[in-house]
């Protein structure tokens, strides 16, 4: 196995990932507000 290769790939791979894993933070990020919200919402109904 070329090391060079390996490097390239590895490079190509986390220039892939990086953009889904800001996806999933922003995602997450989204779900976490959305259920403080309801969560506030339930305490001011009580």
């Amino acid at each position: 196995m070329n090391p060079f290769l390996l490097q390239t790939e590895v490079r190509l791979a986390s220039k892939l990932i990086m953009p889904l894993k800001l996806q999933l933070r922003q995602l997450s990020l989204k779900r976490f507000r959305l259920q403080l919200r309801q969560l506030k919402q339930t305490l001011d109904c009580t």
